[in-house]
């Protein structure tokens, strides 16, 4: 096989979501430090869509109900009972929306609590067990510009995550 034969396999075998979650996840790491749109969070999310040319917000109705968006394809529910996180399950560039979140982290003496009634946020990357994520974010903790923030997906003790992955138009 020749070096151009192998490279057109090896391009053709990455898939059109694999290809968009680089796009969405390049999109966002662009604009770390900068704000996106008015600087609300789900803004961050639909603009890395339609820069990736996946479809974008709005492709898909509201669920299970009004104010919970969908960005794509659903790929897990994470809930304080339901923590079975299959291992490589999401990636970096896929996009989670929380409702309704309470996470709680101790270490030692101190608890650190984070909460998020709604929010949209796009994966950086997974720790290899899966229960750790780094975001990309806008619009948290009075930061109208995108920003970076780490989260243990096994301190949530209510609410829902719901991880999705962009899908081509």
């Amino acid at each position: 096989m020749t070096a151009l034969a192998l490279c057109t396999f090896l391009i053709s075998n990455v898939s059109a979501e694999d290809h968009l979650r680089t796009q969405v996840l390049s999109y966002a790491s662009e604009h770390i430090g900068q704000t996106v749109g008015s600087g609300e969070c789900a803004e961050l999310a639909d603009e890395a869509l339609k820069a990736a040319k996946a479809k974008a917000y709005g492709s898909w109705a509201d669920s299970p109900q009004s104010g919970d968006y969908v960005w794509g394809k659903k790929l897990a529910t994470i809930t304080p009972t339901n923590f079975s996180v299959e291992p490589n399950l999401f990636q970096p560039g896929d996009i989670i929306q929380i409702r309704n979140a309470k996470f709680v982290e101790k270490a030692g003496p101190m608890t650190t609590t984070y909460t998020a009634s709604q929010h949209t946020a796009i994966i950086e990357q997974v720790k290899a067990d899966g229960a750790e994520i780094t975001l990309l974010e806008q619009n948290s903790n009075g930061k109208r510009f995108v920003t970076r923030k780490t989260i243990r997906l096994n301190t949530l003790k209510s609410g829902t995550i719901w991880v999705y992955r962009a899908q081509p138009r």
